[in-house]
């Protein structure tokens, strides 16, 4: 007598995709209840264009799906390209590039598979792929019109509209006060656009608006009985835009610091923002590193470059070279060839010098002072004190740009007797260097570091970690 032996989790999960049009051979690897799940979505519009979507249950549900794939599909190619697996579960990655057999329209997507087998059955089943590719084979124009079967006529599908969305806002005096509410979704004014928020960057200022009120009064500029909404940095997809915007349209993916100072309200799922204020996220670079990249970023490129005239020939003193500004300020100053020195506390120096520092110094060790005596530049982002030690650092006929305190009183009488320029930097909202740092991300000569991400849900912990960020970025993330 002789037993046939059982196949592998992995020999399963093989065996299946091999013979996805056989359902003989589906029924003998497949347990007869076994869940299945195509792209994880449940949606009514997207299952009249592909109706294997979804969550369904059983063997015949297997057969049933790939007979519907195969029906409006014609595999040009199926390529499994890595297989993992670990006791029951099954892990494949790979892509296909399938024809629309009603269109005559070619997609080519990546695609994942989760799966669970016990003795020889597969008991689930999930499959993942770009499911707005996908759905776009079957797409006639750019308008709602789909045809998914060759002997089906074409059908509309249209979207309810959305006019709510959800938005933090500040309640009263502090962080603490921040409470999600449901609000009308902006809409855009002339030159500006509406953008789908798919990540948000924290900045100190932030933290400001919503603890002082001369700052929200001030800076962002709050009205009475108008809802304060905070934040100015933001990533996602460009919705609608408004009349004489020129240069981004609809589905552009964008990123900047918008309306700063001002009303950026930044904190919500869709917000406005002047089309010249931003820049289109280079291909490859995610929107949580773009978000970063925003106000963190234009603040030490137009004290470097716009003020500070930074080039190869010079000595950059950067602190706090492990922040937010600072790690941006690092890579900035490299991207000229500059010989760059960073300070920061101990935990942080090999961080500071992974992203291109030449020198560091740890300023709980050490005097600054004592260690540069020659530099051409400063970039200050301390206070008033630091500042006015960080003129010990300067040559004759050096800069130093300060981002916090003024050069007045002592500041000022000190630089002048030095023979140094001292130059105030205050940022706002500027497309034109904003596309700087998208040229800068896009050749790979700046990266953003980002210490910690949240989900939008979680942005109110997002900004209690502000307190204990130990390098670069927190950002908040929405699907």
């Amino acid at each position: 007598m002789t037993t046939t032996a059982v196949l592998t989790p992995i020999e399963t999960v093989k065996t299946f995709l091999s013979n996805t049009t056989n359902p003989d051979v589906i029924r003998t690897v497949v347990a007869p209840d076994a869940t299945y799940i195509s792209l994880n979505y449940d949606d009514p519009e997207l299952q009249r264009i592909m109706p294997w979507c979804g969550t369904k249950k059983g063997a015949e549900v297997f057969i049933d799906n790939f007979a519907m794939v195969w029906e409006c599909w014609e595999a040009l190619e199926f390529k499994p390209r890595e297989i993992f697996g670990s006791g029951e579960d099954v892990a494949v990655f790979g892509s296909f590039t399938y024809k629309s057999k009603a269109l005559a329209q070619t997609v080519t997507t990546p695609f994942s598979i989760l799966a669970k087998v016990k003795d020889g059955m597969i008991y689930f089943f999930q499959f993942m792929e770009d499911t707005f590719a996908t759905a776009g084979s079957f797409r006639i124009g750019s308008a709602g019109k789909y045809q998914s079967f060759p002997k089906n006529p074409p059908f509309e599908v249209t979207r309810p509209k959305v006019t709510t969305m959800q938005a933090f806002v500040l309640e009263g005096n502090g962080p603490e006060t921040l409470r999600l509410h449901s609000l009308a979704i902006p809409q855009p004014a002339d030159g500006e656009v509406l953008i789908r928020t798919k990540a948000i960057s924290l900045n100190p200022v932030d933290i400001a608006t919503m603890k002082i009120e001369a700052v929200r009064n001030g800076l962002y500029g709050a009205a009475n009985g108008e809802d304060v909404i905070v934040g100015w940095d933001v990533a996602g997809d460009v919705v609608v835009a408004g009349a004489s915007v020129k240069g981004l349209k609809a589905g552009d993916r964008v990123f900047g610091c918008i309306k700063f100072p001002g009303q950026g309200k930044a904190y919500a799922e869709y917000a406005t923002a002047p089309a010249d204020q931003l820049a289109i996220i280079p291909e490859g670079v995610s929107y949580e590193s773009a978000a970063a990249a925003s106000m963190a970023a234009i603040t030490p490129y137009g004290a470097l470059v716009g003020k500070g005239k930074v080039s190869k020939k010079d000595k950059v003193l950067i602190h706090g070279a492990a922040g937010g500004v600072g790690h941006f300020a690092v890579q900035i100053a490299k991207s000229f060839g500059a010989y760059v020195i960073g300070t920061a506390s101990g935990a942080n120096l090999d961080f500071v010098k992974s992203i291109g520092a030449d020198q560091v110094i740890d300023y709980r060790k050490e005097k600054f002072e004592d260690v540069v005596k020659d530099a051409d530049l400063v970039l200050d982002s301390i206070d008033a004190a630091n500042l006015l030690r960080s003129l010990d650092t300067v040559k004759k006929g050096g800069r130093v740009v300060s981002l916090k305190a003024q050069f007045e009183g002592d500041l000022d009488q000190k630089a002048k007797a030095k023979g140094v320029t001292g130059i105030r930097f205050g940022v706002y909202s500027n497309g034109a260097d904003q596309q700087k740092i998208a040229d800068l991300l896009a050749s790979g000569k700046i990266r953003p570091v980002v210490f910690k991400a949240f989900t939008f849900a979680e942005l109110p912990q997002a900004v209690a970690a502000m307190a204990t960020v130990g390098y670069g970025k927190i950002v908040v993330t929405l699907g």
